[in-house]
């Protein structure tokens, strides 16, 4: 879908996040940063990914690979339209290391100002929450007012 926003971490268990990268989608289904460049994840022996496409009008869609099995570097990802599900919210969201609350090198690198627009989209995904639309977890609005805090620092 031309537009999407897809987000993407690598990571290690234990360790966690080690790198993230983010951009859109062309016409052709291809990612391309904000840079004008395909968009590439750092990456490592043993590594998995995760990962979330957004769209607007579209229920955010996200996966955390714990398994390993991400091995190709293209896959489908499948957003529904918000008009057809019950709910807006993804729970998956919130189990990605974004927006690193616990790790400032990462937390540093996203509060830049070239991420706010992807803080953004978080933020408006985050949106069921914030309102109290769903029910939500400790863990959810710490994310949430996480995320807030890198938007008003963000320079």
């Amino acid at each position: 879908m031309p537009g999407a926003i897809f987000y993407a971490e690598s990571f290690t268990n234990p360790g966690g996040t080690f790198d993230f990268a983010w951009g859109e989608s062309g016409p052709d289904g291809s990612v391309i940063t904000i840079d004008g460049e395909s968009m590439q994840i750092g990456w490592k022996t043993g590594a998995r990914l995760s990962y979330a496409a957004f769209s607007p009008g579209m229920k955010p869609s996200a996966f955390i690979d714990y398994l390993g099995r991400a091995t190709d570097s293209s896959f489908d990802i499948i957003l529904s339209d918000t008009s057809q599900t019950a709910l807006d919210w993804q729970p998956t969201l919130s189990q990605l290391e974004f927006p690193f609350e616990s790790k400032p090198d990462q937390a540093r690198r996203l509060a830049e100002i070239a991420n706010r627009r992807l803080l953004m989209i978080f933020l408006e995904a985050y949106e069921p929450i914030a309102s109290g639309a769903v029910p939500s977890t400790p863990e959810e609005q710490t994310k949430l007012a996480f995320i807030k805090k890198l938007l008003k620092n963000s320079k």
